[in-house]
């Protein structure tokens, strides 16, 4: 190994062209890479409410491809100029691309029995002004019309738009240009937009674009502190060229092995930039002093300094690249897929920093890269962590203890309440226009109940619908849900229809007879209504509706409460209900995510346990260097709890990230301290010197990585907010434990 080594050192120029090669076969695998935008890939394997939705939609259709589009009317709905707009942008909408249905009220019409078969009423007589009175009169007293397709005060009108299921990306994208357009000129400044594609369309457009920005972002930061560190264009060249390298090999071998990108890949560029310069500051750092050291010796300044830090370059790669790992215990798939390519990705760039960076430095003379500043005031702060250690190890030990126990009062009062407006990119308009369908309309998060009638009856039964009937009086009665529609909605409408379309007459009929005679009409006139209500083989019903986005937490107790009803006031014999669908799915991605958060942890915990005691072979070792690194989380915790940020997806992914990559700097202390300790030195020398050899390094990454994520705050992307600030919030904490808390465990707890 020493003779490879030795003429690796010695023939850098011939390694050049190896580089080169594998750069331009990385191109190559870039120009394969796929982006992919999966959204119902974040719903959780192996759930049974998948597993059912999967079958439900098999009979019903997604329940999440409707877009709803709301007119204002600040003078209500019931102006001749505004029906006439309305009735025209409906034509238009008709013949677009990828809608295979457009309901809205200008378009309703009721049917009405007469000895000459069935009459269909228009709701709205447009062109007859006269009218309107009556025809507000009709609306307000229909329940399938008023906050579904008007709103309760009428000063808004819905568009429903049933989406095509087959819609690629890229037709949704061009679906909502259209559509913006389109509304921008029939009613500008006056249409709110709200639906799974226009959200999709939005988060797609936001990765996009802040993959390029914020690789662009965090290129820049780090090269302004590169340059306050080094004042030395070679060693920036050196440090920045390699970690593009690196993110050019990553991305490459993605394509190569076939691995998409997806809605979590605008993280890459900025994960690998930042974590990978850290192993490349630190390589750079050693070699420095080694060459200081061993001047006109660049060999062996070299080897020295590859055989002294690449043990804990490599460890400090595989922890971090554990903290991702541990995200594969997730049952969201692209959480899972995540972990593993950001874990490879973290290799890439050691491998990449270990081979590349002493290639590059052996090819300069040793004067190009002296660091031209001396950062004496870094110095000094090194200086000043280890006397304080020294000297008032019981304060810290104290304030230490005191921060623990706020902590973990904070973490008590971290909120579960997930709800979807938090995770909405910070567009005004898309947030305006969620705001406006909940406060206005009830929301437009799909509500699913799956009817299955039991003891061999259909959903046409007496018994069956009256059980259903019970339901959904029982839903009206929560003002979290609106505009319901059941099979009882087809029996309900047919009665009224027999009476002359009065509201009074909206109910089931009362005798089997009229109940036999309904069914044979919805038989043998099958609609697109009765369709997505009843199974062809009257099986298994649809009760749907609207729900407000009232939180995971309030949703779940919400769907328990009408479990419970439903329990003590349905008969098991005639009628089984289940919740289902994407929204109930979308909940219990968070119920999962926090309940796997700490067998996440728990996971990356053991493993780098393991690693620590397998280096040190002293357990109080272990615990010394697993204690400054819990800590942290402990007040990110708290962080969270008064904050206010809610536990969620993103907040899950952060504490396992972080503490892979907080427990960096603690390896790169001990590992000096162990150096110092076999060369013969003194517990208190051995600490001394390693704070003096490894100290600044350790503030240069730590602001690096400090920066680096903090430029995520810029997003638009809840998500990547919270990962850019909880993650900072951690390693600023964990740099403090490792400069402050470790010495006084070291100096106290280890022989």
């Amino acid at each position: 190994m020493d003779k490879l080594f030795d003429w690796w050192l010695n023939n850098c120029k011939k390694v050049l062209p190896v580089l080169l090669v594998l750069l331009c076969v990385s191109f190559y695998g870039i120009s394969k890479l796929q982006m992919v935008y999966d959204f119902e890939a974040f719903f959780p394997k192996g759930d049974p409410d998948l597993a059912f939705y999967q079958k439900y939609k098999a009979s019903f259709g997604p329940d999440d491809n409707n877009l709803f589009i709301a007119i204002e009317a600040p003078n209500g709905i019931f102006q001749q100029a505004f029906l006439q707009q309305l009735d025209t942008l409906t034509n238009k909408l008709d013949s677009m691309t990828g809608i295979t249905n457009v309901l809205a009220i200008n378009r309703v019409k009721n049917p009405i029995k007469t000895p000459f078969g069935f009459y269909m009423r228009q709701v709205l007589h447009i062109d007859k002004p006269e009218q309107y009175a009556a025809d507000s009169a009709r609306i307000f007293n229909d329940e399938r019309l008023l906050g579904r397709l008007v709103s309760a005060d009428a000063k808004a009108a819905v568009i429903v738009l049933q989406m095509q299921d087959t819609l690629t990306q890229t037709d949704a994208n061009q679906l909502n240009r259209e559509l913006g357009r389109l509304l921008g000129q029939s009613f500008p400044q006056r249409w709110h937009l709200a639906g799974k594609a226009t959200i999709q369309a939005e988060y797609v457009r936001v990765q996009q674009q802040e993959v390029l920005l914020f690789t662009a972002l965090s290129g820049f930061l780090v090269l302004l502190i590169l340059w306050f560190v080094y004042r030395n264009w070679w060693l920036i060249a050196v440090a920045l060229g390699t970690v593009f390298i690196a993110l050019i090999y990553f991305l490459g071998l993605l394509g190569l092995l076939g691995i998409p990108l997806d809605l979590m890949s605008a993280l890459f560029p900025i994960l690998m930039l930042i974590v990978g310069l850290s192993d490349v500051i630190h390589i750079i750092a050693r070699y420095q002093e080694c060459i200081a050291e061993e001047p006109g010796q660049q060999h062996l300044a070299m080897k020295r300094a590859v055989n002294d830090i690449s043990l804990a370059v490599f460890l400090t790669s595989f922890t971090t690249a554990i903290g991702f790992l541990s995200l594969v215990t997730s049952r969201i798939g692209p959480l899972q897929t995540f972990g593993f390519t950001a874990a490879m990705g973290v290799m890439v760039a050691y491998a990449t920093a270990i081979v590349v960076v002493p290639t590059l430095l052996m090819l300069l003379q040793p004067n190009k890269v002296a660091s031209k500043t001396s950062l004496s005031f870094l110095d000094a702060v090194v200086q000043w962590c280890y006397q304080t250690g020294k000297n008032h190890s019981n304060r810290i030990l104290t304030a230490s203890a005191l921060s623990l126990l706020i902590g973990l009062y904070g973490i008590s009062q971290i909120s579960t309440e997930a709800r979807l407006r938090n995770d909405l990119p910070r567009r005004e308009q898309l947030k305006a226009d969620f705001m406006f369908f909940e406060e206005k309309l009830g929301g437009f998060r799909s509500f699913e109940l799956a009817l299955m009638p039991q003891g061999g009856k259909t959903i046409h039964h007496p018994e069956v619908l009256a059980a259903i009937n019970q339901i959904e009086l029982y839903l009206s009665g929560r003002k979290e849900v609106r505009a319901l529609l059941s099979p009882t909605t087809l029996y309900k409408s047919l009665n009224r229809a027999h009476h002359a379309d009065r509201a009074a007459h909206y109910t089931l009929p009362t005798d089997e007879a009229t109940f036999a005679s309904y069914r044979k009409l919805i038989d043998d006139n099958p609609n697109d209504l009765s369709k997505v209500l009843i199974n062809q083989d009257g099986t298994l019903g649809r009760l749907g509706g609207r729900v407000n986005d009232l939180g995971s937490d309030s949703t779940a107790r919400l769907y328990q409460n009408l479990r419970n009803w439903v329990s003590n006031n349905i008969p098991a014999n005639t009628l089984k209900v289940q919740v289902t669908g994407s929204s109930l799915l979308y909940d219990n991605n968070n119920i999962y995510l926090v309940s796997g958060l700490l067998q996440g942890i728990g996971f990356a915990f053991v493993i780098i346990s393991i690693i620590m005691a397998l280096l040190f072979r002293n357990w109080r070792m272990v615990i010394a260097s697993l204690v400054p690194n819990v800590l942290p989380l402990v007040l990110t915790g708290a962080f969270m709890g008064f904050a206010g940020i809610v536990l969620d997806a993103p907040t899950t992914i952060v504490f396992t990230i972080a503490f892979g990559i907080a427990v960096d700097d603690t390896i790169h202390f001990l590992s000096q301290y162990k150096i110092e300790l076999s060369h013969g030195y003194s517990k208190e020398e051995a600490i001394s010197r390693s704070f003096n050899i490894t100290g600044k390094a350790l503030i240069i990454t730590s602001v690096v990585l400090f920066f680096g994520f903090a430029v995520l705050l810029g997003s638009q992307m809840m998500l990547t907010i919270k990962v850019g600030i909880l993650v900072s919030t951690t390693l600023a904490t964990a740099l403090v434990g490792d400069l402050l808390l470790l010495p006084v465990l070291l100096r106290r707890f280890t022989k």
